[in-house]
């Protein structure tokens, strides 16, 4: 017994999610559907590529709090040139360097004033967040 407390209490986001996905799946007939799974993967798609993202920059040891702001203004950016006739794919690739120099930006920032990053990153989030 004490065993299922102890790892209730290490998981208990994931033991929340499975008793509310089986509340769901009861309650309605389309919740654990192909179609309905594949319907928020196709609408949270930016945010789990963006979470991969901000996970390996805290794995190497980083802090970089911008992300949001720097994905609003790439996606108005994105926008922008396709709206105004640049094929998807040249405004996807350009959107894409884009972010790495924003990326790069708050690096260079970094090192060259060394600066600590919490700073440079709630100082760029507040550049981005002007911008976009």
């Amino acid at each position: 017994m004490k065993k299922l407390i102890d790892f209730g209490r290490k998981n208990l986001a994931w033991v929340l999610l499975v008793v509310i996905c089986i509340i769901f799946s009861f309650t309605s007939n389309n919740f654990l559907t192909l179609t309905n799974l594949l319907n928020i993967l196709n609408q949270n798609a930016y945010i789990i590529i963006a979470t991969y993202g901000i996970a390996l920059i805290m794995m190497s040891g980083g802090l970089d709090m911008s992300v949001g702001y720097m994905m609003s203004i790439c996606g108005v950016l994105a926008a922008m040139m396709i709206l105004a006739g640049v094929p998807v794919f040249l405004a996807c690739i350009i959107t894409i360097l884009v972010a790495v120099c924003f990326g790069a930006l708050g690096t260079l920032l970094e090192q060259l004033l060394q600066l600590p990053r919490i700073f440079v990153s709630i100082g760029l989030s507040t550049v981005y967040q002007g911008i976009a």
